[in-house]
């Protein structure tokens, strides 16, 4: 539980600071994954969102691997997303990084072949593990949000 509620805590201050607003403590009691599609929302007005077993499902995860995961996926063909899982083991982690690096080179290579105008968005995918955290960046705001995302981990002392 407090694996979901940390990656759903991280995706916000991710979010918030692309919307250039203020950033949410991590100690926050109240926050909530819907806390997070809100903050979403100031960046991309229509979005989805996947609950931890569709993300194991896309991205063939072994569920007794995932701790928790979350994603803010944009709408209408937008490759924008942020995609987070918390693993059980540093080691799972690194095969879910490695699992997000392969969606994100699937998304590039299927970009190519029908929709080229998001090929260089794709091509700026950002993975990034730190302990049993993995994380998928694809947006044209990616430098703020991985500056963010990289605080906040410290800021949680992960």
């Amino acid at each position: 539980m407090m694996g979901r509620k940390l990656i759903s805590t991280l995706i916000a201050v991710l979010l918030c600071a692309c919307a250039r607003e203020t950033s949410v403590s991590l100690s926050e009691p109240s926050f909530s994954p819907e806390t997070a599609a809100g903050l979403f929302s100031s960046v991309m007005p229509e979005y989805d969102t996947l609950s931890k077993e569709a993300l194991i499902q896309l991205l063939q995860l072994d569920s007794g691997t995932v701790e928790s995961a979350s994603a803010a996926l944009g709408r209408n063909g937008s490759p924008e997303m942020i995609i987070a899982v918390k693993s059980v083991t540093e080691q799972d982690a690194l095969k879910a990084t490695e699992k997000l690096s392969y969606y994100a080179e699937t998304l590039k290579n299927t970009a190519g072949l029908y929709n080229p105008g998001q090929l260089s968005l794709l091509e700026n995918a950002w993975t990034y593990t730190d302990g049993t955290y993995s994380f998928l960046i694809i947006s044209s705001s990616a430098d703020d949000l991985k500056a963010a995302l990289i605080q906040s981990l410290e800021t949680a002392g992960k």
